[in-house]
């Protein structure tokens, strides 16, 4: 079985009379794939003629019993299977048909490939103003990134594991002008090529950035610390084990909590327990905020606010996706008690999750200020959120908190937008 698409197109460049079996949806895709990549196929097959189409993409679509009646040389077809199932189903089906010279069955992980091939070629083929990367040496697992053609800048995030069905929001929706309609003029930070900033740098301009771990994940302290960046263990209060770095259970803490809040209870302990940085972030231990010396003297330059990460956009609305996530119950909660701290949220909430873009992973450096005033906010609604269930005597214990704050803080920022001067960077998977 072929497992990579440099091996597919090495394998098929060597062959003729390529003929594809099955002329559903997959064979669709499979000749606009291969056409993509220089690969001519001959036609499709199918057992029976009764049900199918003609032709598909300009390729005639034969049938096995007419073809066997004229004699046609069946023997000389090399066979790429596009049907859906896999090779389990199909195998033995294939196993009573010896008239083929060869039968190439594709694996689960050449698919998910083809899928994003094919995604980002419909995507090109529509516009030209952008283009899809999704092989970014640095991109998380499943993330593909929408670039901008004339300036070549990265402008968002998205998930590819949709394929195709991800194309019309896409094209419709993830663009410069739909973000800055709903927030405000995009900024991105000159690209980051290794993340580091010097010690002098990190000193002189007073700026740290925490990286949370914990005692469950396999990142050692001294592979995560570098200048500007200073591991937190969070969760400290629920274990006795210790990673060499400053933990969340001293002074003024919620890390009993971590079980709910995830890394928001290191972002509690950075606001109750430090002071006097020009700028203080956080960052995950996986997931990065890439900055270097040039980011931050494009910050000072430019007086930046807030340093967050792409925006993520998803297919679905904002309040859609995150169904997925969180309850119904929960959503209500945050929209009912982000309003009660704050009225003047009230259109903010409803444009917010009729948006397409949310701020990922409660990642983000923040001028201090502006720190103080987010965490104040998205506590005291977390605090009334976490109360309703408490009063009700629901343990939760299930993450929810971590995404809500996620909603809080691309909340907050939607909200002050235009108050703060905000800017843009990559995320960098740690694997």
């Amino acid at each position: 079985m072929i497992q990579t698409e440099t091996e597919l197109i090495d394998y098929l460049q060597k062959k003729e009379n390529i003929y594809l079996f099955g002329a559903g949806k997959r064979a669709e895709q499979y000749l606009y794939y291969l056409e993509k990549i220089g690969i001519s196929v001959d036609g499709i097959l199918v057992s029976k003629k009764e049900g199918n189409p003609s032709e598909k993409r300009g390729k005639p679509v034969l049938a096995l019993d007419e073809l066997r009646e004229k004699d046609f040389e069946l023997k000389m077809c090399n066979v790429v299977v596009a049907l859906a199932g896999g090779t389990k189903k199909w195998l033995s089906v294939f196993c009573e048909m010896p008239d083929f010279k060869s039968v190439l069955f594709i694996s689960p992980q050449l698919q998910a490939v083809i899928n994003l091939q094919e995604l980002k070629y419909r995507f090109e083929d529509e516009q030209t103003e952008r283009s899809i990367i999704i092989n970014y040496p640095k991109a998380e697992a499943g993330q593909g990134y929408v670039m901008e053609q004339d300036s070549k800048q990265i402008l968002f995030r998205f998930p590819y594991y949709s394929g195709v069905q991800t194309l019309p929001p896409l094209l419709n929706y993830a663009t410069r002008e739909a973000f800055e309609q709903n927030f405000g003029r995009l900024n991105i930070l000159p690209l980051v090529k290794q993340t580091g900033i010097s010690s002098f740098l990190a000193e002189k301009e007073k700026i740290q950035m925490y990286v949370v771990t914990s005692h469950m994940d396999q990142a050692k302290a001294e592979d995560i610390r570098m200048s500007g960046y200073l591991p937190i263990q969070v969760g400290a209060s629920l274990t006795n084990v210790r990673k060499g770095c400053i933990t969340d259970h001293t002074g003024d803490h919620i890390s009993e909590k971590n079980r709910d809040y995830c890394e928001c209870t290191g972002l509690y302990w950075i606001w109750k327990n430090t002071k006097g940085q020009t700028y203080v972030g956080l960052s995950h231990y996986r997931r990065r905020l890439m900055l270097d010396d040039a980011s931050i003297i494009y910050i000072n330059e430019h007086n930046i606010d807030l340093v967050a990460a792409h925006p993520q956009f998803e297919k679905e609305t904002i309040r859609e996706f995150f169904d997925q996530f969180i309850c119904q119950k929960d959503w209500q909660l945050l929209k009912q008690f982000v309003i009660e701290c704050d009225e003047s949220y009230g259109s903010y909430v409803e444009r917010y999750e009729e948006n397409h873009f949310y701020f990922p992973c409660n990642v983000a450096l923040w001028k201090r200020n502006w720190f103080d005033r987010y965490c104040e906010f998205a506590f005291q609604v977390a605090e009334k959120i976490e109360t309703y269930y408490l009063e009700k005597g629901i343990v939760r214990e299930d993450r929810y908190m971590g995404y809500l704050f996620e909603q809080l803080s691309s909340l907050f920022i939607m909200r002050h937008y235009r108050e703060m001067n905000v800017a843009c960077t990559q995320i960098e998977w740690i694997s």
